[in-house]
């Protein structure tokens, strides 16, 4: 008869190598406690005894004591540090006292609009959470509602990521919101007239380029005109880094219209050249009054 190791598929514990060092010195106890340990990470002496059957607290207190010496454990002096007590959860608010709230009732209403059917109780709560617990305003949830209305997959998941993109963008009013929504759709105007302009479409730009298409018009303060300038003088690489390259070029040089870049050519990416200026005719000269006039022939 032999023996062979099955494969292991499931639950696996770490075993320290401290532990197979001191196998040939470790009794019976010892090593069921340090598995015990290694498994549960409780080191207390009765609640050890009790799990493992042994024979007493002291038997328990006797292997964690060897392992602290063996420097697997390390003990402390006086009793073991009580758990932390857990903060009570807050009991959930009546919805019924909740909904009396004009401005709750009023995102309820518009949150069925936005959903596409009632509410259950418990989306009703998390809803009013967002007002009552988590400080939003009750004219920006409005707004984020209306804003994700018709648009596929929303749900209350939805709402809540969308009004932390606001918080993280600043938003705290209804002001803030119109703000913000009109900063996005001119940005999502320019993004898609510079791709059109390479030839993509504005859904493949990555979040990197939309940056800098943001900088473009945003910080440099260009306008269409100028952006549409810059592909001109891109070479084989049309990309929006070769443009970047040119725009920013142009805003070092301080030139912010088209009228600026008409008093020279342009070669490659931001080198201007002037046209040189005429080179003065060297001067002749003064006849001298002694000399004669030589009258040129005409050919007859």
């Amino acid at each position: 008869m032999y023996y062979e190791l099955i494969p292991q598929n499931g639950d696996t514990l770490a075993v320290p190598l401290l532990v197979f060092s001191n196998l040939p010195r470790a009794d019976e106890n010892c090593m069921r406690v340090a598995l015990y340990v290694l498994q549960t990470g409780c080191t207390d002496s009765t609640v050890i005894a009790r799990e493992l059957g042994l024979r007493s607290v002291h038997a328990a207190e006797r292997a964690l004591q060897w392992w602290a010496g063996a420097g697997l454990l390390k003990a402390h002096r006086g009793h073991s540090p009580e758990p932390a007590v857990l903060p009570a959860a807050e009991p959930e608010p009546d919805l019924s006292l909740v909904l009396c709230d004009p401005r709750i009732a009023l995102i309820m209403e518009q949150a069925q609009s936005c959903l596409g059917g009632a509410l259950s109780s418990q989306e009703s709560r998390n809803l009013a959470s967002l007002y009552t617990t988590e400080g939003y305003a009750a004219d920006v949830i409005l707004l984020c509602l209306s804003h994700l209305t018709g648009q596929p997959g929303v749900n209350l998941n939805a709402v809540r990521s969308e009004l932390k993109r606001w918080k993280k963008a600043g938003v705290r009013s209804g002001e803030d919101v119109e703000r913000l929504l009109a900063l996005e759709e001119r940005r999502a105007e320019h993004e898609a007239f510079v791709a059109t302009l390479l030839g993509k479409g504005g859904s493949s730009l990555t979040p990197s380029e939309r940056r800098s298409v943001q900088r473009w018009y945003e910080k440099y303060g260009f306008n269409d005109e100028m952006v549409q300038n810059a592909v001109q003088y891109l070479g084989a690489e049309r990309t929006v880094w070769a443009m970047n390259d040119i725009l920013k070029g142009w805003h070092e040089k301080g030139w912010r219209t088209p009228q600026d870049l008409r008093g020279g050519i342009v070669f490659g990416r931001n080198i201007r050249v002037d046209s040189a200026p005429a080179v003065p005719a060297a001067p002749t000269a003064p006849r001298s009054p002694t000399r004669k006039l030589r009258l040129k022939r005409e050919d007859r």
